[in-house]
Protein backbone atom coordinates (compact mmCIF):
# COMPACT_ATOMS: atom_id res chain seq x y z
CA UNK A 1 0.00 0.00 0.00
CA UNK A 2 2.68 2.37 1.24
CA UNK A 3 5.93 1.97 -0.44
CA UNK A 4 7.67 4.84 1.24
CA UNK A 5 7.40 7.12 4.04
CA UNK A 6 10.01 9.99 5.03
CA UNK A 7 9.48 10.86 8.75
CA UNK A 8 11.68 13.38 11.00
CA UNK A 9 14.28 11.01 12.86
CA UNK A 10 13.29 12.58 16.27
CA UNK A 11 9.37 11.58 15.96
CA UNK A 12 9.55 8.43 13.94
CA UNK A 13 8.31 5.88 16.59
CA UNK A 14 6.09 8.44 18.22
CA UNK A 15 3.98 8.57 14.56
CA UNK A 16 1.07 6.07 14.96
CA UNK A 17 -2.18 5.18 13.17
CA UNK A 18 -4.08 3.01 15.79
CA UNK A 19 -7.03 0.41 15.40
CA UNK A 20 -8.81 -1.71 17.65
CA UNK A 21 -8.51 -5.06 17.98
CA UNK A 22 -11.82 -7.11 17.66
CA UNK A 23 -10.45 -10.45 17.85
CA UNK A 24 -8.99 -9.53 21.39
CA UNK A 25 -12.13 -7.74 22.96
CA UNK A 26 -15.10 -10.27 24.93
CA UNK A 27 -18.38 -9.29 24.24
CA UNK A 28 -21.57 -11.25 23.78
CA UNK A 29 -21.83 -11.95 20.12
CA UNK A 30 -19.58 -13.81 17.89
CA UNK A 31 -16.78 -12.17 15.95
CA UNK A 32 -18.39 -12.66 13.10
CA UNK A 33 -21.32 -11.19 14.57
CA UNK A 34 -19.90 -7.75 15.47
CA UNK A 35 -17.86 -7.49 12.29
CA UNK A 36 -21.41 -8.27 10.12
CA UNK A 37 -22.99 -5.69 12.16
CA UNK A 38 -20.51 -3.25 12.02
CA UNK A 39 -20.63 -2.89 8.26
CA UNK A 40 -24.05 -2.96 8.08
CA UNK A 41 -24.34 -0.36 9.85
CA UNK A 42 -21.80 1.97 8.51
CA UNK A 43 -22.12 0.94 4.82
CA UNK A 44 -26.17 -0.10 4.65
CA UNK A 45 -27.60 1.90 7.10
CA UNK A 46 -25.44 5.30 7.58
CA UNK A 47 -22.68 6.57 5.28
CA UNK A 48 -22.07 4.35 2.85
CA UNK A 49 -18.60 5.63 2.07
CA UNK A 50 -14.91 7.11 2.67
CA UNK A 51 -14.47 8.79 6.10
CA UNK A 52 -14.57 6.74 8.83
CA UNK A 53 -14.51 8.80 12.33
CA UNK A 54 -11.18 9.44 13.19
CA UNK A 55 -10.00 11.07 16.54
CA UNK A 56 -6.01 12.65 16.58
CA UNK A 57 -4.38 12.72 19.81
CA UNK A 58 -3.61 16.28 21.24
CA UNK A 59 -0.23 16.19 19.98
CA UNK A 60 -0.90 15.13 16.58
CA UNK A 61 1.30 12.31 16.93
CA UNK A 62 -0.99 9.27 16.84
CA UNK A 63 -4.31 9.26 14.52
CA UNK A 64 -7.08 6.26 15.79
CA UNK A 65 -9.21 4.25 13.70
CA UNK A 66 -13.06 3.31 14.86
CA UNK A 67 -12.52 -0.20 13.38
CA UNK A 68 -10.27 -3.20 13.13
CA UNK A 69 -9.36 -3.74 9.31
CA UNK A 70 -7.50 -6.59 9.82
CA UNK A 71 -10.16 -8.38 11.31
CA UNK A 72 -12.63 -7.08 8.73
CA UNK A 73 -10.14 -8.74 5.70
CA UNK A 74 -9.35 -11.62 7.47
CA UNK A 75 -13.22 -12.64 7.81
CA UNK A 76 -14.18 -11.51 4.67
CA UNK A 77 -11.21 -13.64 3.29
CA UNK A 78 -12.75 -16.56 5.28
CA UNK A 79 -9.18 -17.10 7.15
CA UNK A 80 -10.62 -16.67 10.63
CA UNK A 81 -11.04 -20.48 12.66
CA UNK A 82 -14.13 -21.64 12.62
CA UNK A 83 -16.14 -24.56 11.68
CA UNK A 84 -15.99 -24.32 7.36
CA UNK A 85 -19.06 -26.20 5.77
CA UNK A 86 -18.88 -27.31 2.61
CA UNK A 87 -21.62 -27.73 0.15
CA UNK A 88 -22.37 -30.60 -2.44
CA UNK A 89 -19.58 -29.32 -5.11
CA UNK A 90 -17.04 -29.33 -1.86
CA UNK A 91 -17.54 -25.62 -1.92
CA UNK A 92 -17.62 -23.36 1.31
CA UNK A 93 -21.60 -23.07 1.82
CA UNK A 94 -23.11 -19.53 1.09
CA UNK A 95 -25.87 -20.22 3.02
CA UNK A 96 -23.80 -19.93 5.90
CA UNK A 97 -21.82 -16.56 4.09
CA UNK A 98 -22.85 -14.10 7.11
CA UNK A 99 -21.55 -11.57 4.33
CA UNK A 100 -23.41 -12.33 1.65
CA UNK A 101 -26.36 -13.20 3.34
CA UNK A 102 -26.02 -9.45 4.86
CA UNK A 103 -26.24 -8.19 1.23
CA UNK A 104 -22.82 -6.45 2.15
CA UNK A 105 -21.68 -8.28 -1.49
CA UNK A 106 -23.36 -5.18 -2.91
CA UNK A 107 -20.57 -2.95 -2.75
CA UNK A 108 -16.42 -3.23 -2.84
CA UNK A 109 -16.34 -2.13 1.05
CA UNK A 110 -13.01 -3.10 1.51
CA UNK A 111 -11.72 -0.63 -1.03
CA UNK A 112 -13.51 2.04 0.96
CA UNK A 113 -11.97 1.16 4.11
CA UNK A 114 -8.55 1.09 2.75
CA UNK A 115 -9.34 4.07 1.25
CA UNK A 116 -10.20 5.19 4.98
CA UNK A 117 -6.93 4.23 5.80
CA UNK A 118 -4.96 6.06 3.55
CA UNK A 119 -6.79 9.27 4.48
CA UNK A 120 -5.65 8.67 7.92
CA UNK A 121 -2.42 8.02 7.04
CA UNK A 122 -2.91 11.50 4.98
CA UNK A 123 -3.98 13.66 7.84
CA UNK A 124 -1.56 11.97 10.29
CA UNK A 125 1.53 13.16 8.25
CA UNK A 126 0.03 16.49 7.06
CA UNK A 127 0.23 17.37 11.15
CA UNK A 128 3.91 16.31 10.98
CA UNK A 129 5.51 17.62 7.97
CA UNK A 130 6.36 14.37 6.47
CA UNK A 131 5.03 12.37 3.49
CA UNK A 132 4.62 8.89 1.96
CA UNK A 133 4.08 7.47 -1.30
CA UNK A 134 1.07 4.75 -2.15
CA UNK A 135 1.07 2.81 -5.21
CA UNK A 136 -1.15 3.28 -8.25
CA UNK A 137 -4.57 0.72 -8.46
CA UNK A 138 -4.04 1.39 -12.22
CA UNK A 139 -1.71 2.90 -14.46
CA UNK A 140 -1.38 6.48 -15.82
CA UNK A 141 -5.11 7.18 -17.75
CA UNK A 142 -7.17 3.87 -16.55
CA UNK A 143 -9.57 5.09 -13.87
CA UNK A 144 -11.76 1.59 -13.21
CA UNK A 145 -11.09 -1.75 -14.83
CA UNK A 146 -13.74 -4.39 -16.31
CA UNK A 147 -12.36 -7.88 -16.89
CA UNK A 148 -13.96 -9.17 -19.69
CA UNK A 149 -14.21 -13.10 -19.39
CA UNK A 150 -16.32 -16.67 -20.54
CA UNK A 151 -16.65 -20.08 -19.25
CA UNK A 152 -17.13 -22.56 -22.04
CA UNK A 153 -18.37 -25.72 -19.97
CA UNK A 154 -20.18 -26.59 -23.08
CA UNK A 155 -19.51 -26.69 -26.95
CA UNK A 156 -22.26 -28.66 -28.44
CA UNK A 157 -25.97 -28.78 -26.93
CA UNK A 158 -27.56 -31.46 -29.17
CA UNK A 159 -25.40 -34.52 -27.32
CA UNK A 160 -26.71 -37.76 -25.81
CA UNK A 161 -24.40 -36.65 -23.11
CA UNK A 162 -25.69 -33.45 -22.16
CA UNK A 163 -29.35 -35.50 -21.89
CA UNK A 164 -29.11 -36.17 -18.05
CA UNK A 165 -28.33 -32.18 -17.66
CA UNK A 166 -31.22 -31.41 -19.50
CA UNK A 167 -33.58 -33.77 -17.56
CA UNK A 168 -31.91 -32.31 -14.62
CA UNK A 169 -33.48 -29.11 -15.51
CA UNK A 170 -36.60 -30.05 -16.25
CA UNK A 171 -36.56 -31.92 -13.00
CA UNK A 172 -36.15 -28.28 -11.27
CA UNK A 173 -38.03 -25.97 -13.37
CA UNK A 174 -41.22 -28.69 -12.33
CA UNK A 175 -40.18 -28.19 -8.73
CA UNK A 176 -39.76 -24.71 -8.98
CA UNK A 177 -42.79 -24.25 -11.25
CA UNK A 178 -41.34 -21.87 -13.21
CA UNK A 179 -40.07 -22.41 -16.80
CA UNK A 180 -41.61 -26.08 -17.21
CA UNK A 181 -42.29 -25.44 -21.12
CA UNK A 182 -38.54 -23.78 -21.81
CA UNK A 183 -37.05 -26.96 -19.83
CA UNK A 184 -38.89 -29.26 -22.53
CA UNK A 185 -38.48 -27.55 -25.22
CA UNK A 186 -34.43 -27.94 -24.36
CA UNK A 187 -34.93 -31.36 -23.69
CA UNK A 188 -36.43 -32.22 -27.22
CA UNK A 189 -34.39 -30.29 -28.94
CA UNK A 190 -31.10 -32.06 -27.08
CA UNK A 191 -32.44 -34.98 -28.15
CA UNK A 192 -33.58 -34.54 -32.13
CA UNK A 193 -31.45 -31.94 -32.95
CA UNK A 194 -28.33 -33.70 -34.27
CA UNK A 195 -30.57 -35.25 -36.72
CA UNK A 196 -31.91 -32.25 -38.01
CA UNK A 197 -28.89 -30.76 -40.04
CA UNK A 198 -28.96 -27.08 -37.92
CA UNK A 199 -26.00 -25.55 -36.35
CA UNK A 200 -25.66 -26.18 -32.81
CA UNK A 201 -26.65 -23.51 -30.69
CA UNK A 202 -23.12 -23.41 -28.39
CA UNK A 203 -21.45 -23.82 -31.40
CA UNK A 204 -21.18 -19.72 -30.57
CA UNK A 205 -17.53 -19.34 -29.44
CA UNK A 206 -16.04 -17.54 -32.84
CA UNK A 207 -19.40 -15.29 -33.45
CA UNK A 208 -18.72 -14.07 -29.38
CA UNK A 209 -15.30 -13.59 -29.99
CA UNK A 210 -16.09 -11.76 -33.13
CA UNK A 211 -18.74 -9.58 -31.92
CA UNK A 212 -16.11 -8.17 -28.88
CA UNK A 213 -13.64 -7.79 -31.26
CA UNK A 214 -16.01 -5.58 -33.88
CA UNK A 215 -16.37 -3.70 -30.90
CA UNK A 216 -12.54 -3.16 -30.02
CA UNK A 217 -12.70 -5.31 -27.29
CA UNK A 218 -11.02 -8.50 -25.96
CA UNK A 219 -11.98 -11.44 -23.79
CA UNK A 220 -10.68 -14.01 -21.68
CA UNK A 221 -11.65 -17.94 -22.85
CA UNK A 222 -11.57 -20.29 -20.40
CA UNK A 223 -11.61 -23.63 -21.79
CA UNK A 224 -10.83 -27.20 -20.34
CA UNK A 225 -9.18 -30.29 -20.75
CA UNK A 226 -11.43 -32.75 -19.49
CA UNK A 227 -13.09 -36.70 -19.16
CA UNK A 228 -17.15 -35.70 -19.32
CA UNK A 229 -17.44 -39.23 -18.16
CA UNK A 230 -15.66 -38.15 -14.53
CA UNK A 231 -19.07 -36.57 -13.31
CA UNK A 232 -22.13 -35.37 -14.56
CA UNK A 233 -20.99 -32.12 -13.91
CA UNK A 234 -18.03 -32.24 -15.84
CA UNK A 235 -17.32 -30.04 -18.86
CA UNK A 236 -18.90 -31.80 -21.57
CA UNK A 237 -16.58 -32.11 -24.04
CA UNK A 238 -12.56 -33.83 -24.94
CA UNK A 239 -9.83 -32.59 -26.02
CA UNK A 240 -10.49 -33.70 -29.81
CA UNK A 241 -13.80 -31.74 -29.53
CA UNK A 242 -12.00 -28.96 -28.40
CA UNK A 243 -9.47 -28.84 -31.12
CA UNK A 244 -12.50 -29.47 -33.58
CA UNK A 245 -14.61 -27.16 -32.48
CA UNK A 246 -12.46 -23.89 -31.80
CA UNK A 247 -9.80 -21.71 -33.92
CA UNK A 248 -7.24 -20.72 -31.73
CA UNK A 249 -5.78 -18.80 -34.48
CA UNK A 250 -9.09 -16.98 -34.95
CA UNK A 251 -8.88 -16.22 -31.28
CA UNK A 252 -4.97 -14.93 -31.33
CA UNK A 253 -5.30 -12.89 -33.89
CA UNK A 254 -8.59 -11.01 -32.48
CA UNK A 255 -6.38 -10.21 -29.08
CA UNK A 256 -8.15 -13.02 -27.01
CA UNK A 257 -6.90 -14.76 -23.94
CA UNK A 258 -6.92 -18.74 -23.64
CA UNK A 259 -7.36 -19.87 -20.33
CA UNK A 260 -7.56 -22.99 -18.48
CA UNK A 261 -10.92 -23.87 -17.15
CA UNK A 262 -10.24 -26.17 -14.27
CA UNK A 263 -12.10 -29.30 -14.87
CA UNK A 264 -14.43 -30.83 -12.30
CA UNK A 265 -12.11 -33.13 -11.59
CA UNK A 266 -9.21 -31.46 -10.71
CA UNK A 267 -11.15 -29.85 -7.94
CA UNK A 268 -10.59 -33.55 -6.09
CA UNK A 269 -7.30 -33.89 -7.79
CA UNK A 270 -5.14 -30.76 -7.74
CA UNK A 271 -2.34 -32.57 -9.35
CA UNK A 272 -3.91 -32.96 -13.04
CA UNK A 273 -4.06 -28.88 -13.06
CA UNK A 274 -0.21 -29.26 -14.24
CA UNK A 275 -1.45 -31.90 -17.01
CA UNK A 276 -4.50 -30.31 -17.73
CA UNK A 277 -2.94 -26.50 -18.53
CA UNK A 278 -0.20 -28.37 -20.41
CA UNK A 279 -2.59 -29.98 -22.68
CA UNK A 280 -4.22 -26.80 -23.29
CA UNK A 281 -1.15 -25.37 -24.32
CA UNK A 282 0.27 -27.73 -26.77
CA UNK A 283 -3.32 -27.71 -28.31
CA UNK A 284 -4.24 -24.14 -28.23
CA UNK A 285 -0.60 -22.89 -29.21
CA UNK A 286 -1.47 -20.30 -26.73
CA UNK A 287 0.50 -19.18 -23.18
CA UNK A 288 -1.98 -20.08 -20.59
CA UNK A 289 -1.24 -18.14 -17.86
CA UNK A 290 -4.58 -18.12 -15.80
CA UNK A 291 -7.24 -20.12 -14.63
CA UNK A 292 -11.12 -20.38 -12.78
CA UNK A 293 -12.05 -23.54 -11.84
CA UNK A 294 -15.15 -25.35 -13.11
CA UNK A 295 -17.75 -25.01 -10.51
CA UNK A 296 -15.87 -22.80 -8.75
CA UNK A 297 -14.35 -25.70 -6.99
CA UNK A 298 -11.39 -23.23 -6.06
CA UNK A 299 -9.44 -23.94 -2.54
CA UNK A 300 -7.14 -21.05 -1.46
CA UNK A 301 -4.65 -23.24 0.19
CA UNK A 302 -4.02 -24.45 -3.42
CA UNK A 303 -2.00 -22.20 -4.46
CA UNK A 304 1.14 -24.47 -4.65
CA UNK A 305 -1.04 -26.51 -7.89
CA UNK A 306 -1.81 -23.49 -9.66
CA UNK A 307 2.20 -22.47 -9.34
CA UNK A 308 3.67 -25.62 -10.62
CA UNK A 309 0.62 -25.33 -13.32
CA UNK A 310 2.49 -22.31 -14.44
CA UNK A 311 -0.75 -20.27 -13.78
CA UNK A 312 -0.33 -16.62 -13.22
CA UNK A 313 -3.74 -15.63 -11.53
CA UNK A 314 -6.83 -17.15 -10.95
CA UNK A 315 -10.50 -16.06 -10.90
CA UNK A 316 -12.47 -18.63 -8.90
CA UNK A 317 -13.14 -16.19 -5.91
CA UNK A 318 -16.38 -15.10 -6.02
CA UNK A 319 -20.26 -16.23 -5.61
CA UNK A 320 -22.06 -18.70 -7.48
CA UNK A 321 -25.52 -18.17 -6.36
CA UNK A 322 -25.55 -14.14 -6.24
CA UNK A 323 -24.00 -11.60 -7.71
CA UNK A 324 -21.74 -9.12 -5.99
CA UNK A 325 -17.82 -8.90 -4.55
CA UNK A 326 -16.98 -11.80 -3.06
CA UNK A 327 -15.73 -10.43 0.74
CA UNK A 328 -16.04 -6.91 -0.41
CA UNK A 329 -13.31 -7.10 -2.74
CA UNK A 330 -13.16 -4.90 -6.06
CA UNK A 331 -9.37 -5.43 -6.96
CA UNK A 332 -7.10 -8.27 -7.23
CA UNK A 333 -5.14 -9.52 -4.34
CA UNK A 334 -2.13 -12.47 -3.72
CA UNK A 335 -2.79 -15.57 -2.80
CA UNK A 336 0.62 -17.41 -1.06
CA UNK A 337 2.69 -17.22 1.83
CA UNK A 338 3.54 -14.08 3.50
CA UNK A 339 6.83 -12.13 2.45
CA UNK A 340 7.66 -14.64 -0.66
CA UNK A 341 8.94 -12.85 -3.61
CA UNK A 342 5.32 -12.09 -6.98
CA UNK A 343 6.71 -15.25 -8.60
CA UNK A 344 5.74 -17.60 -5.55
CA UNK A 345 2.26 -15.99 -5.24
CA UNK A 346 -1.03 -15.83 -7.44
CA UNK A 347 -3.07 -12.99 -8.29
CA UNK A 348 -6.36 -13.63 -7.51
CA UNK A 349 -8.84 -11.66 -9.65
CA UNK A 350 -12.33 -11.76 -8.04
CA UNK A 351 -15.27 -12.76 -10.36
CA UNK A 352 -18.19 -10.50 -9.70
CA UNK A 353 -20.78 -10.97 -12.16
CA UNK A 354 -21.90 -14.55 -13.60
CA UNK A 355 -25.04 -15.11 -16.09
CA UNK A 356 -25.89 -18.44 -13.90
CA UNK A 357 -26.11 -16.44 -10.59
CA UNK A 358 -28.60 -13.92 -12.15
CA UNK A 359 -30.53 -16.35 -14.38
CA UNK A 360 -30.44 -20.02 -12.84
CA UNK A 361 -30.27 -19.29 -8.75
CA UNK A 362 -31.93 -15.22 -9.14
CA UNK A 363 -34.61 -16.76 -12.22
CA UNK A 364 -34.00 -12.72 -12.94
CA UNK A 365 -35.25 -12.02 -16.76
CA UNK A 366 -32.85 -10.39 -19.07
CA UNK A 367 -34.31 -6.82 -17.60
CA UNK A 368 -33.38 -7.39 -14.21
CA UNK A 369 -30.79 -8.76 -14.96
CA UNK A 370 -28.97 -6.00 -16.89
CA UNK A 371 -30.28 -3.83 -13.72
CA UNK A 372 -28.43 -5.97 -11.30
CA UNK A 373 -25.32 -6.08 -13.38
CA UNK A 374 -25.28 -2.31 -14.34
CA UNK A 375 -25.35 -1.57 -10.47
CA UNK A 376 -22.03 -3.44 -9.62
CA UNK A 377 -20.68 -1.98 -12.32
CA UNK A 378 -21.59 1.49 -10.91
CA UNK A 379 -20.76 0.40 -7.57
CA UNK A 380 -16.91 -0.42 -8.78
CA UNK A 381 -16.60 2.66 -11.11
CA UNK A 382 -17.25 4.86 -7.99
CA UNK A 383 -14.66 2.87 -5.98
CA UNK A 384 -12.10 3.12 -8.38
CA UNK A 385 -11.81 -0.61 -8.55
CA UNK A 386 -12.63 -3.51 -10.32
CA UNK A 387 -15.31 -5.58 -12.19
CA UNK A 388 -15.00 -8.94 -13.69
CA UNK A 389 -17.95 -10.46 -16.08
CA UNK A 390 -18.14 -14.06 -16.56
CA UNK A 391 -20.83 -15.09 -19.14
CA UNK A 392 -21.19 -18.57 -20.15
CA UNK A 393 -20.58 -18.88 -23.88
CA UNK A 394 -24.44 -20.85 -23.50
CA UNK A 395 -25.86 -17.68 -22.56
CA UNK A 396 -25.89 -16.78 -25.79
CA UNK A 397 -28.34 -19.78 -26.70
CA UNK A 398 -30.09 -18.51 -30.07
CA UNK A 399 -32.69 -20.93 -29.25
CA UNK A 400 -33.61 -19.45 -26.37
CA UNK A 401 -36.10 -16.79 -26.10
CA UNK A 402 -34.71 -15.53 -22.95
CA UNK A 403 -31.13 -15.61 -24.14
CA UNK A 404 -28.72 -13.76 -22.13
CA UNK A 405 -26.90 -12.00 -24.87
CA UNK A 406 -28.54 -8.55 -25.51
CA UNK A 407 -28.18 -8.38 -21.19
CA UNK A 408 -24.42 -8.87 -22.26
CA UNK A 409 -24.14 -6.01 -24.56
CA UNK A 410 -26.09 -3.76 -22.60
CA UNK A 411 -23.33 -4.49 -19.50
CA UNK A 412 -20.72 -3.88 -21.99
CA UNK A 413 -22.27 -0.18 -23.21
CA UNK A 414 -22.89 0.29 -19.24
CA UNK A 415 -19.14 -0.09 -18.30
CA UNK A 416 -18.06 2.11 -21.88
CA UNK A 417 -20.66 5.02 -20.40
CA UNK A 418 -19.15 5.05 -17.02
CA UNK A 419 -15.83 5.22 -18.83
CA UNK A 420 -13.98 1.65 -17.52
CA UNK A 421 -11.38 0.15 -19.36
CA UNK A 422 -11.82 -3.20 -20.52
CA UNK A 423 -9.05 -5.64 -20.29
CA UNK A 424 -8.25 -9.54 -20.69
CA UNK A 425 -7.82 -10.92 -17.14
CA UNK A 426 -3.93 -11.98 -17.92
CA UNK A 427 -4.01 -7.97 -18.92
CA UNK A 428 -5.07 -7.48 -14.69
CA UNK A 429 -2.92 -9.92 -13.40
CA UNK A 430 0.26 -9.00 -15.33
CA UNK A 431 -0.62 -4.98 -14.25
CA UNK A 432 -0.78 -6.14 -10.65
CA UNK A 433 2.21 -7.92 -10.37
CA UNK A 434 4.30 -5.03 -11.74
CA UNK A 435 2.77 -2.93 -9.22
CA UNK A 436 3.76 -5.27 -6.46
CA UNK A 437 7.25 -4.88 -7.13
CA UNK A 438 7.35 -0.95 -7.32
CA UNK A 439 10.08 0.29 -5.21
CA UNK A 440 10.59 3.59 -4.11
CA UNK A 441 13.17 5.12 -1.71
CA UNK A 442 14.65 8.44 -0.38
CA UNK A 443 18.61 8.94 -0.13
CA UNK A 444 20.07 12.09 0.73
CA UNK A 445 16.80 13.62 -0.25
CA UNK A 446 17.21 12.16 -3.63
CA UNK A 447 13.77 10.72 -4.47
CA UNK A 448 14.24 7.15 -6.28
CA UNK A 449 11.38 5.11 -7.63
CA UNK A 450 12.86 2.05 -9.24
CA UNK A 451 11.09 -1.34 -10.91
CA UNK A 452 13.36 -4.47 -11.48
CA UNK A 453 11.85 -5.33 -15.39
CA UNK A 454 12.13 -1.48 -15.84
CA UNK A 455 10.28 1.57 -14.96
CA UNK A 456 7.42 2.14 -16.72
CA UNK A 457 5.21 5.68 -16.27
CA UNK A 458 3.57 5.81 -13.33
CA UNK A 459 1.61 8.25 -10.83
CA UNK A 460 1.55 7.41 -7.14
CA UNK A 461 -0.31 9.27 -4.67
CA UNK A 462 1.12 11.41 -2.33
CA UNK A 463 -0.02 11.32 1.26
CA UNK A 464 0.81 14.35 3.81
CA UNK A 465 2.71 16.80 2.94
CA UNK A 466 3.56 17.53 -1.04
CA UNK A 467 5.74 20.10 -0.65
CA UNK A 468 8.03 17.92 1.04
CA UNK A 469 8.51 15.72 -2.32
CA UNK A 470 12.32 16.14 -4.19
CA UNK A 471 10.83 16.77 -7.62
CA UNK A 472 13.08 17.50 -10.53
CA UNK A 473 10.71 18.95 -13.36
CA UNK A 474 13.27 19.28 -15.73
CA UNK A 475 13.73 15.09 -16.22
CA UNK A 476 10.38 14.93 -16.67
CA UNK A 477 9.18 14.00 -13.03
CA UNK A 478 6.03 16.62 -11.73
CA UNK A 479 2.68 16.49 -8.96
CA UNK A 480 -0.43 16.99 -9.75
CA UNK A 481 -4.08 16.64 -8.61
CA UNK A 482 -6.62 14.11 -9.84
CA UNK A 483 -10.22 14.46 -10.15
CA UNK A 484 -10.91 13.53 -6.78
CA UNK A 485 -8.33 16.43 -5.23
CA UNK A 486 -5.42 14.10 -4.58
CA UNK A 487 -1.89 15.19 -4.89
CA UNK A 488 -0.02 12.85 -6.94
CA UNK A 489 3.57 11.99 -8.53
CA UNK A 490 3.67 11.20 -11.78
CA UNK A 491 7.14 9.29 -12.83
CA UNK A 492 8.20 9.19 -16.28
CA UNK A 493 9.03 6.51 -18.51
CA UNK A 494 12.65 5.86 -20.16
CA UNK A 495 14.30 4.36 -17.15
CA UNK A 496 14.37 7.51 -14.77
CA UNK A 497 15.72 5.99 -11.58
CA UNK A 498 16.39 9.21 -9.47
CA UNK A 499 13.46 11.65 -10.10
CA UNK A 500 14.60 14.88 -8.63
CA UNK A 501 16.54 16.06 -5.92
CA UNK A 502 16.39 18.52 -3.31
CA UNK A 503 17.62 21.95 -3.67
Amino acid sequence: MVVHGRFPERDRRRLSVLMPCWRCESTESSLEERVTTWLVDYFLKTHRGVGVHQDCAPDGQVLELGFDLITIITLSLGLLPRETRKDFHGRDDETRDAILQAGLPRLPYVSYLVEALLEAIDALLKRNLSFALSKPSWPIGVSWVVGLSHDVDHLSKWVARNLPLRVGDLKRAVREGDRILGALKSLLATAVGPYLGRRDPYSNVGDVAQIENQKGLAATYFLGVADPGYSPFEITYDPNTLTSSISFASLREMGHEVGLHGSYASGDHRDSLEHEAQQLRELSQSAVVGGRQHYLRFDRTAVSHSLRAGLLYDSSWGYWSKPGFRGGFGSPFQLGPVGVSASNRIVEIPMTIMDTSLREFLHLDPRGAAEAGNALITEASQASGLAVINWHNSAFDREDPRSFGQVFLELLEAVLENHGTIWTLETIARWWHYRDSLQASVDEDRLSVTHPDGLKAVSLRVLGNPSLVPVDEARGARLSTDPRGRRRLTVPTAGLDAVGAAG
